[in-house]
């Protein structure tokens, strides 16, 4: 059974792109698909961040709870069962919380484009190294 994104081999610590970039960063993923979800808290993990999964938009909102502390960034489906997981961005850029779109979704979304341009959007299945960039990139300096 395929969890919907390409493996690879893990970075190396000293590889060229995103060397532990991800160390101390605090991770949601808003993901409705268990297995997904677990592979991209793996992958996460292993380069260094603390990782929250939401399996649900409303989750998703429940994780924002500023007693829970602040996410660094995030990677978010855009159809999180039948919901689309809007709403949630818009608070997220309220709160300067940046994010990566990754979905199956995402090509047939051009809105996606329009309501955030500067959110990366990544179609599944995605391989670990466009993840891992996506999101390196979103750390300032």
């Amino acid at each position: 059974m395929s969890s919907g994104f390409q493996r690879q081999r893990p970075l190396l610590k000293g590889q060229k792109g995103w060397d532990n970039c991800l160390e101390d960063q605090r991770i949601l993923i808003v993901e409705d698909e268990f297995l997904i979800a677990i592979d991209l808290s793996d992958l996460l993990e292993r380069h260094g961040a603390d990782v929250e999964i939401a399996g649900s938009v409303s989750d998703g909102f429940a994780a924002l709870d500023p007693s829970e502390g602040r996410f660094s960034m995030a990677l978010l489906d855009v159809m999180v069962g039948s919901t689309e997981v809007t709403p949630l961005a818009l608070a997220m850029r309220q709160m300067a919380i940046p994010f990566v779109f990754h979905s199956g979704h995402a090509a047939e979304s051009p809105w996606l484009q329009k309501t955030f341009p500067d959110a990366p959007a990544l179609a599944k299945p995605a391989r670990e190294a466009e993840i891992l960039e996506a999101l390196c990139g979103l750390i300032p300096g």
